[in-house]
Order: C-alpha cells, then structure tokens, then sequence
C-alpha cells in the first residue's frame, strides 16, 4: 500500500467509511492508526509537510459507543463463588475435583477483590502475594507499570485454601488443574500457569452452574471499581488502584450517575387499570 500517495480526499473518504461501518471509539482509532503512518512518511521524506498537514487535519468520528460488559450483581458474585464450593454429583466428581474448585474460586475472588486485568492475574507468581498482609506486587502491569495492590482480609480464606493444595513450590499463583486434580507441569517439571483463555473459561463455567449470565473476567474488574466509587472512595484514588493512565478511563466504570437515575426514574407513579373484560 502506497500509504504516501494518500492525500486529503483519500483520507477524507476513509473517515466516511470509518464513520459508517465502526463504533465510534474504534473508527477512531484507526483514524489514529492513519494518522502516524503517515507521519512517519512525511518523516521519511515520501510526503510533503503540506501535503501531510491537510491530510491529517480531519475531524474524529463523533458519538459515544453503548458500554462493553456488565456490572455482576452482589448476589451474582455470591452465586460465582458458591457454585465452586458446591460438589459435584458422584458422577461428575472427577471432571471437577477439589482442587479446580478452590482454584477457580480463589482466581474469581482476586479477580474481584482486586480489580486486576485477566493478563495481570494469569501473571502472578506465588512470591507476589504475601499472605500475611494480603500485599499483591503486579509487576507486569499494563503499559509495563508496576503497582502494588492491597487486599481485604475477606479474599485471603480463598487463597490460603488454594494454597493449600498447590504447595509452596516457586511459579505461578494460579496453575493449571487436570480434570484429576492433578497440577499441570511442563516438560521441564516446572508448574504451568494459567492461560487468558482459560481464565475466561473459569467464568463461563462457573456462571453456567451458578445459574447467571457468565461474566467476563473484566466485569469483575469493572464491578470492583464500581463498588469503590459508591462506597465514596475519590476518582483518583481509584485510578490509581486500577492502574489507569487518565482518570477519564476510572470516570467510564462510575454508575452512581445511573444509580440515581433509576431511584428517580422509581418516583414516577403511571395510574394504569387493566381494561375490563
């Protein structure tokens, strides 16, 4: 693609073709995309200055895209972590042994109880977490930012019962279970950690035998942060504790806006009488 011959119809064009078949947040980041291409063609020489200025110089795509995900119910995170706690039937027992069970429940506690990426969480290495103080160190934080999180007290019973059955050996927090029970080990014979994928999987089976729609790993992230912000932590604090580059990405997770809609959408009375027959 001779991205140097692009000029300000081309791109104009482009835009318009963004603009009609992409949400708003995602045209525009192609448009961004556009735009330091050919940048670094005007550094290279291959498009002139003018040439470059006029081009880039268009309007970002306007409007706002309906939120991803959804905020999982008190009772629904209470559903998550029961359906790991409840056995199975006889028959299923050696599809879902103990072992899955306090894994896949101390992964979806953390997940909430901290606010972590689902890449942060699968990082994890036994030696990030202190039990005692309930201390995590995320070293491969987004945009490679480290940060420390803190725990509450009630998300330490879930790892320690975990913790139990994975041993103090050095490796990742969270590894992979077989359906035996047994930890996963790579050729070498070091633990195997989890992957993404499979802690998506953890959330769909999980919300499959609680019965709810199955979260996302970053609905529990986005409920964590929710929850903050209503129990009147400040924008900034949280920003930090999520790790956001720009308090604007914390303000995108703040219901308490829809919060008080919905208790005064439920002051409106509408006088309705079923027709008679």
């Amino acid at each position: 693609m001779p991205w140097h011959r692009l000029r300000r119809p081309q791109v104009l064009a482009i835009r318009s073709l963004l603009e009609e078949n992409y949400l708003p947040a995602t045209a525009n980041r192609m448009l961004s995309a556009l735009r330091g291409v050919l940048k670094e063609s005007s550094h290279s020489g291959q498009l002139g200055m003018e040439e470059y200025r006029l081009a880039v110089d268009v309007e970002p795509v306007r409007g706002e895209s309906e939120p991803r995900g959804r905020d999982p119910s008190a009772a629904e995170l209470r559903g998550l972590l029961e359906a790991c706690a409840r056995a199975p039937k006889e028959s299923n027992h050696r599809q879902d042994s103990v072992a899955r069970r306090r894994r896949d429940a101390a992964f979806l506690s953390l997940l909430y109880a901290s606010g972590l990426r689902r890449a942060e969480a699968v990082a994890l290495e036994l030696g990030d977490l202190d039990q005692i103080s309930g201390q995590l160190r995320v070293r491969r934080g987004k945009g490679r930012k480290p940060r420390p999180v803190s725990l509450p007290a009630s998300a330490l019973p879930s790892l320690q019962d975990w913790l139990e059955f994975r041993g103090s050996e050095p490796g990742p927090l969270f590894s992979a279970v077989l359906k035996n029970g047994r930890l996963v080990r790579d050729p070498q014979g070091q633990l195997q950690g989890l992957s993404g994928s499979a802690a998506w999987a953890i959330c769909q089976e999980r919300g499959r035998k609680a019965g709810i729609q199955p979260p996302a790993p970053h609905d529990l992230r986005r409920t964590w942060t929710g929850d903050l912000l209503e129990a009147g932590v400040d924008l900034a604090t949280v920003q930090k504790m999520a790790g956001h580059a720009s308090v604007s990405t914390t303000g995108r997770y703040d219901r308490r806006d829809r919060t008080v809609q919905r208790k005064a959408s439920a002051s409106v009375h509408v006088p309705y009488f079923m027709p008679m027959d």
